[in-house]
């Protein structure tokens, strides 16, 4: 809306304009031209490069069609010579023949099919067509090599080599060749003459430095427009297309330096469908930006005449209003061109996109561009100003507001940046940035100009990154963030003396097996599935959060003396046990639940959320109730294991272990027939620790593999010195952990340990227990035998307490059973150990293995053995476990043979 004609009349009673207001106007001006001048070229600029790679997209998509329909006429052709060989060949005639076949099929034109080439599986070439009409008859030139195929290729295009006379290149389209029962015969090879993809790829208008390309899926160049002979056949699979974005999708755009000359370039691709083949177009960058360009220079030139005019009316107001009364007829003048100029700038402020308004000092718009117009949805001056916000548009209350900041711009003169929510014209929300500046008319009035930015969806996807920084956004629950605020603000706040907070977290064990067998979607129904059960707990609750893909925490304030926060933890276990249905299958969850309360057990909300998370691992992980909440009992223990197992995983490299030998013992003879290798620990801070205190403590944590390994290492040292030392071989038994027989290398590991000491195979003896055997009969078989294949004898351990089954201790190779001590603790007690001693002893020899007794402590034990004919011993009743040292001097006085 231009500004009301001036009254050259009227100028005699202007007072002189301060020079200071008209240069803050002029700059203020000249700002906000250059301002939103500057954000329409960046936006124009991203718009030209985007609609650039939409059009090098579709023509890429439009010439990869063509390609398709061209490659489908040779698709025939070779069709039809593949029949006319299958007729021949069932007909018998491709049989005996002193030469090649050659057929004739009916040339598409475009392409120009030149030749077909037939090979057999072996490679060799069987035969050859040739377009109906064409004077060839002979045999042609050296055929191209035939490209073997693989199962999933169904097609293949590649280019030939220069040929020798016109040094043309030829494309190579390949497809299997097929017998009527889908029998490989061999592969198909047409030779074509690119000049119509040529054709095709020149005909393109793309710019001096556009380019069309024909690449197969190795990046090998078969064609490209306009021709770059040496370029073709050579392999640009290393450049970015290949490694950077056909990995992501089959079609596509995007900018690069081109690895053909090194230029930038805008770059359109699409695969073509179901060939092996890519379609790149590529233009100039400069060549795309040509019209910006015009746009920018034209931008330029009009801002640096808006400025000039903004600056020289500036200049003309200061000139003319220190002139004398005597020069009003050419101030006159000077006030209708300068009317006549504000109707020039008008036009420039209509060209801006940011709406534009000017109000007087009574808030009415005295002018406003396009934009503003176009944003209000109105002609006239009847538009809702910035003064009312959308709450408050039906009371009005966002004017007292608006007021003051217009208010406080206009009397210190300083702009004013503030964010309002309008209606525009359509009716609907609008989140706008206004700029409010102070400027003055021709009369002195002060005026503000506002400058609008729509910041509407900028503002939407703040508040959805606010979202998702606070919740999940699968089940809507609160996220950890969110979470550990909440309770911080609780812990920080503090609990009365009778109040507490509680933790309770929640573990979906077998949430993973869903995910397995259905995917992620049905694992998705089964977490929100779980969380709509959280929301309907049968207890009080401050804050339910989804703390990782599996886990839930409940957050909980409440009076110690209600219901204690173990009967929540039941009751929370109880809800999510029941089944979900997913796929209209139902699955369990497995759900287990840790808690922790505050100030009972945690002094912070730190170590509330630690000792909680705790708990719940520790139900999930020992095997015991699915809910556990946590005391300091558990806590000392807990921590008393973990300081247990640190000083067992030190107790290696500190030198602490050591190995004893319990001699073995011929019943009959009570000569040593070998020693059983026994492990013992003596840490400084505990003293002699127990084999079976920290064996199970090994075993659970893994370490008994290097500690098992270490052991068979000493025992076949100590035993290989005491054979040498001897001149005779002596045996030792060492015992095998259900995980070490277990481990991927364990036959290597006995090889190296034999092989290192330098002690044959038969002088050592592996036991393993009842339980190991049973753990996998098929690969503890394949694992036997093996061992035994090294020459090492087996024995079972601690026979009778397991399950074995005879069936499969038949199987086995194993050399003798050792009779578990509790059954030897009670000979001469009751009967039904003297029967369970006597059965094993039948057992193992009608199965023809040794039976070993171990625990033997008096003479009567002994007797009993004799009695029940059982093969040897060990016990206190011979020796007690010996030092490496004394071995020899038992030996010597035994007389061991």
């Amino acid at each position: 809306m231009p500004p009301a004609s001036l009254n050259p009349n009227t100028t005699k009673n202007v007072p002189l304009i301060s020079t200071t207001r008209v240069a803050i106007g002029a700059l203020g001006i000249i700002f906000l031209l250059v301002l939103t001048s500057a954000i329409s070229l960046v936006s124009s600029h991203r718009e030209t490069i985007a609609q650039q790679q939409v059009h090098l997209r579709n023509l890429s998509f439009a010439l990869s069609a063509q390609t398709v329909a061209t490659v489908q006429a040779v698709n025939l052709a070779l069709s039809e010579v593949q029949q006319g060989f299958l007729l021949q060949r069932m007909a018998g005639n491709t049989a005996g023949q002193a030469s090649q076949p050659r057929f004739r099929f009916q040339n598409p034109g475009e392409p120009d099919v030149t030749a077909i080439y037939l090979f057999s599986v072996e490679g060799v070439q069987i035969a050859t067509a040739y377009p109906a009409g064409s004077q060839q008859s002979g045999s042609a030139e050296t055929p191209p090599a035939p490209r073997p195929l693989s199962a999933s290729q169904q097609i293949w295009v590649d280019v030939l080599n220069p040929d020798r006379k016109n040094g043309r290149r030829e494309i190579a389209i390949s497809r299997r060749l097929l017998a009527p029962d889908g029998q490989v015969l061999g592969v198909m090879t047409a030779t074509v003459d690119p000049k119509s993809f040529q054709q095709l790829y020149n005909a393109v208008q793309l710019g001096a430095g556009g380019s069309v390309t024909l690449e197969n899926m190795d990046g090998v160049m078969l064609v490209r427009g306009p021709s770059l002979p040496h370029w073709i056949g050579k392999s640009l699979r290393e450049a970015p297309l290949f490694t950077k974005y056909l990995p992501i999708s089959q079609h596509g755009a995007f900018e690069e330096t081109s690895p053909v000359d090194g230029k930038r370039r805008l770059y359109g691709y699409d695969v073509v469908d179901r060939l092996p083949l890519v379609i790149i177009t590529g233009i100039n960058k400069d060549d795309a930006l040509a019209s910006w360009n015009d746009q920018f220079r034209m931008t330029a030139i009009l801002l640096f005449a808006a400025i000039c005019l903004v600056l020289f009316v500036a200049w003309r107001v200061m000139v003319d209003s220190r002139r004398q009364r005597a020069l009003i007829d050419k101030l006159a003048g000077s006030e209708i061109r300068l009317s006549r100029s504000a109707d020039y700038l008008t036009k420039i402020l209509n060209a801006i996109d940011n709406p534009i308004s000017v109000l007087d000092s009574r808030r009415r718009t005295v002018l406003k561009n396009e934009a503003f117009s176009r944003m209000s949805g109105s002609k006239g001056n009847e538009m809702l100003s910035c003064a009312v916000s959308v709450d408050g548009a039906a009371s009005g209350e966002g004017k007292p507001e608006w007021e003051k900041i217009c208010s406080e711009v206009m009397q210190s003169g300083e702009g004013a940046v503030v964010e309002r929510e309008i209606l525009d014209g359509t009716g609907h929300r609008r989140t706008v940035l206004v700029s409010a500046s102070r400027l003055s008319s021709e009369d002195g009035e002060a005026q503000i100009v506002e400058v609008l930015t729509d910041i509407t969806e900028r503002k939407k996807a703040e508040l959805h990154l606010a979202y998702v920084a606070d919740f999940d956004t699968l089940t809507g629950l609160a996220n950890i963030s969110h979470f550990r605020r909440r309770l911080d603000a609780l812990v920080e706040n503090g609990v009365g003396p009778d109040q507490c907070i509680g933790v309770l977290i929640v573990l979906l064990q077998r949430l993973h097996e869903i995910n397995d067998l259905l995917g992620h979607e049905a694992s998705d129904h089964a977490v929100v599935a779980a969380a709509n059960v959280l929301r309907l707990l049968p207890f009080p609750f401050d804050c339910i959060a989804r703390v990782s893909s599996s886990e839930f925490a409940v957050l909980i304030q409440r009076d110690s003396r209600s219901v204690q926060l173990e009967d929540m933890a039941v009751s929370l276990h109880l809800a999510l046990a029941t089944p979900v249905t997913v796929l209209n299958r139902e699955f369990f969850l497995g759900p287990v639940v840790g808690g922790a309360s505050y100030p009972h057990d945690a002094a912070s909300a730190d170590e509330l959320l630690r000792l909680a998370d705790a708990s719940m691992h520790r139900a999930a992980g020992y095997g015991r109730e699915p809910v556990n909440v946590f005391s300091h009992s558990t806590h000392v223990a807990l921590d008393e294991q973990l300081a247990f197992e640190g000083q067992l995983r030190r107790a290696m490299a500190r030198d602490e272990f050591r190995v004893v030998y319990q001699p073995k013992v011929d019943i009959a003879s009570r000569r040593i027939v070998g020693f059983e290798a026994l492990l013992r620990w003596q840490n400084t801070l505990l003293g002699d620790v127990a084999p079976s205190r920290f064996i199970p403590v090994a075993e659970s944590t893994g370490l008994i593999v290097g500690i098992g390994a270490w052991v068979l290492q000493q025992a076949c040292i100590e035993t290989a010195r005491w054979s040498a030392h001897r001149g005779e071989p002596v045996k030792v038994a060492v015992n095998l952990s259900l995980r070490q027989f277990h481990q991927r290398d364990l036959i290597p590991m006995i090889s190296r340990c034999l092989e290192h000491a330098g002690l044959p195979a038969s002088s050592l003896e592996l036991e393993i227990t009842e339980s190991t055997v049973m753990s996998g009969p098929e690969e503890v078989d394949r694992l036997m035998a093996e061992i035994r294949a090294l020459g090492v004898a087996l024995s079972i351990d601690d026979f009778g307490t397991g399950y074995s089954s005879l069936a499969y201790l038949k199987r086995f190779p194993v050399q003798s059973l050792k009779i578990d001590r509790s059954f030897i603790n009670d000979l001469g007690k009751d009967e039904q150990s003297i029967a369970i001693v006597r059965s094993i002893v039948t057992l193992g020899h009608g199965l023809k293995l040794r039976v070993v007794a171990e625990g033997v402590e008096t003479q009567a034990q002994l007797a009993m053995l004799a009695e029940l004919s059982c093969d040897e011993f060990q016990g206190f009743l011979f020796s007690r476990p010996l030092e490496r040292d004394d071995v020899l001097e038992i030996l010597a006085r035994d007389g061991m043979s």
